[in-house]
């Protein structure tokens, strides 16, 4: 790994072009006040970096994080107007970068006459002495970059045809120190939840630190585990980057990708340290059944938003039922999104077109009583979004077509549809003006309430006409055809025909699906959260908790399914607590553990989002969930003072900001009492600082920190 460097004091080197800003813009110095030395007679003026500076990086520019803060005022005229502007911050934003700005900018942190505050972008090159990049630096020199007017500056001038004008440059000459980020096992970060109710939480990683030689990319989500061997569990982790977000990686053929990934981080059973990480796959099958060799054989041109995910063991329900590989299942939580395998025998990830397009939350597998026959229960992420299972036949004819002999070819797709009228939310005018639930299909306004029950039946789809492949069409020039009524080249309804046949079906509109998974008891029932959409349905803004029952007939085709409210956030367990904000709010991940109780996360998804917290005070939380009694109890909450050194939470009273995600009961794979082990991951919203990467063409890209926690034997040891 390149060394980090912690930037801890130094001066910035200022020249403005004094004519041109009188010329162009009416801009004369009044005077300054700074106590830094300028680097040579080229500059005017030297800003001391102060403190609060939190800026570190690896030269030349292959990992920067932070700001640089700074000392020092400058008062400009304007007219009769005087303005004081100073104490800058230098910070990075990547919207803000093009081909002509980096993404740094300059911003006034006074308040001044005008509300200043973002006064000029910095343009490329930032580049840095690259014989500075060994152990021994002690000094690290920002060369001279061109500053430019920045677009808030010249609107407040009245000069927006200024925008990006070259008005002078700048130095940074800084005086560094060696950080060491070297994870030898655990994480010196502190955990960013607190255990409650006999539970403890213990971090073992933090985004940005690098193990064995491989950085694991930033927000991190669904996870999964499996035992590698006698003394090691395997987790695989998600990351919710979208396409063109993160480091360049390649796989075994050479082609480069960015965007969504999947690690893996090996645990040991016995000193539960981590001891190694990598790319969790090397080869990628594309949707088509092709190797991919070239990022347009993706239609993201990479992979898109991993969000939840789960590692299935084969034949899970014994008696040959059941898949026949063990596997890692991921999809992309986008609109129009694929779901993919990842085959840990052969590091291959495959797309699996025939479970229909989604943005996938995340699937459980359910048993069909049959040996050839394989379900999958599948949350779809989006407001309005039915319940979804994939019926597929195992065939072994082929012993090298790993799809087919897992039933992930060929198979059937089904909407759940309720029996007889259920009402629909009637339809509305947002604030927008904006006609709202012009549909009739049922939702939440017709079924809610903890512990009623709705029964319904599987209605097949028919979303695979190879007669009709081709024939979506992009009408509005928005470059996909997902938003279009029709069937891709492969033959395969397009989201939007899939959403359509859903409702012409009579299907049920969940508020917003998520996760998903199957009790530990009984392969044929599954829980899910619906994580509640108020703003849609007014019935469901706090979320809904609902159990799945599924009958199979005799070919292990679904035919019925009952389906319970075991918690209803909008009337708070039937009155469990004294309003919603005091129980289970927004649920999200969750995971149906081997004790055989409930382990739900909260991502705050009211509407308006500040109802979340604002009466109770309750950050955000993990709960148990007994299935039986409905009880629910608090075991971990968020920690927002938990902040990894060098590094700022720019909202901490945002209640809700910070979300847990992928929790999983890893405790019989550590030998542990079931339900008594747990990993899962913490992504800090608020913390925007913890690393950005610049690709080969200089591109500049971010990733938010969180860390990966693992929760302990009663004393809820976590992986943060």
């Amino acid at each position: 790994m390149d060394n980090i460097f912690a930037v801890n004091s130094g001066t910035t080197s200022v020249f403005l072009d004094l004519p041109l800003l009188e010329s162009a813009a009416g801009l004369t110095l009044v005077g300054a006040d700074s106590s830094g030395a300028p680097f040579s007679d080229e500059f005017q003026l030297g800003f001391l970096i102060t403190e609060e500076t939190n800026f570190a990086l690896t030269p030349p520019f292959s990992l920067f994080v932070g700001s640089i803060e700074h000392s020092g005022t400058v008062t400009l005229a304007l007219g009769e107007t005087e303005v004081t502007v100073g104490d800058f911050s230098i910070g990075f934003d990547p919207t803000r970068a093009s081909e002509t700005t980096t993404g740094y900018f300059v911003a006034d942190t006074l308040d001044d006459a005008l509300g200043l505050e973002i006064l000029f972008d910095v343009a490329p090159p930032v580049a840095i002495d690259p014989a500075m990049a060994d152990a021994d630096a002690e000094t690290i020199s920002l060369v001279n970059s061109n500053l430019l007017l920045a677009p808030e500056l010249a609107n407040a001038l009245g000069l927006p045809e200024l925008a990006g004008a070259d008005i002078g440059d700048t130095r940074i000459d800084t005086e560094v120190s060696l950080i060491d980020n070297v994870n030898t096992g655990d994480t010196d970060q502190p955990a960013q939840m607190i255990g409650l109710n006999g539970y403890t939480v213990d971090p073992i990683f933090t985004v940005g630190e690098e193990v064995n030689g491989y950085i694991p990319p930033g927000i991190l989500d669904g996870l999964g585990a499996y035992a590698l061997d006698d003394d090691t569990v395997r987790v695989f982790a998600n990351h919710e980057l979208r396409s063109a977000q993160g480091y360049a990686y390649s796989l075994a053929n050479g082609t480069e990708l960015t965007g969504a990934r999947v690690s893996f981080f090996d645990i040991n059973t016995e000193t539960r340290e981590l001891e190694d990480a990598g790319l969790a796959y090397d080869t990628i099958i594309n949707r088509a059944g092709e190797v991919v060799d070239e990022a347009s054989d993706l239609e993201f041109e990479g992979i898109n938003r991993l969000c939840s995910a789960l590692y299935i063991e084969a034949l899970q329900f014994g008696d040959g039922r059941g898949l026949e590989d063990a596997m890692f299942f991921t999809g992309e939580e986008t609109s129009g999104g694929t779901e993919f395998v990842i085959d840990p025998a052969t590091n291959t990830m495959y797309a699996v077109p025939w479970m229909g397009r989604a943005a996938w939350e995340s699937v459980t597998e359910l048993d069909t009583g049959t040996t050839d026959k394989v379900a999958i229960l599948i949350g779809d992420d989006r407001e309005a979004a039915p319940l979804l299972m994939y019926v597929g036949e195992k065939d072994n004819s082929d012993p090298d077509n790993f799809l087919a002999r897992n039933g992930l070819e060929d198979g059937k797709l089904y909407a759940w549809v309720p029996d007889g009228d259920v009402a629909d939310t009637p339809t509305f005018l947002n604030e927008d003006g904006e006609e709202i639930d012009a549909d009739t299909a049922p939702d939440p306004f017709g079924f809610n309430g903890t512990r009623n029950s709705l029964s319904g039946s599987w209605v097949e789809l028919d979303f695979y006409r190879p007669d009709l492949a081709g024939n979506a069409v992009d009408t509005d020039g928005d470059g996909s055809i997902q938003d279009e009524l029709g069937y891709d080249e492969l033959g395969f309804a397009t989201q939007a025909l899939q959403d359509q046949l859903f409702i012409d079906a009579g299907g049920f509109q969940f508020s917003r699906p998520e996760d998903v998974a199957t009790s530990p008891n009984d392969g044929t029932i599954a829980v899910m959260a619906s994580t509640g959409r108020g703003g849609r349905f007014a019935e469901d803004n706090w979320g809904t908790t609902y159990e799945i029952d599924t009958d199979f007939d005799a070919d292990g085709n679904p035919t019925t399914s009952q389906i319970d409210i075991l918690y209803d956030g909008d009337d708070f367990g039937n009155g469990q607590f004294d309003s919603p904000d005091f129980g289970l709010r927004s649920p999200d991940n969750l995971d149906w553990a081997d004790d055989g109780q409930i382990y739900l996360q909260e991502d705050r998804s009211t509407s308006p989002s500040d109802l979340f917290g604002g009466e109770s005070g309750e950050e955000a939380s993990i709960w148990k969930l007994d299935p039986l009694t409905g009880e629910l109890t608090r075991v971990a909450q968020m920690n927002r003072s938990a902040v990894p050194v060098g590094q700022t939470d720019s909202d901490p009273d945002d209640l809700g900001d910070w979300e847990s995600s992928g929790i999983t009961d890893v405790s019989s794979l550590f030998g542990s009492d079931p339900g008594t082990l747990f990993i899962f991951d913490v992504q800090a919203h608020s913390i925007r600082e913890i690393a950005h990467d610049v690709g080969g063409e200089g591109e500049i890209k971010r990733r938010r920190c969180q860390e990966k926690l693992k929760i302990d034997n009663r004393a809820m040891r976590v992986l943060v």
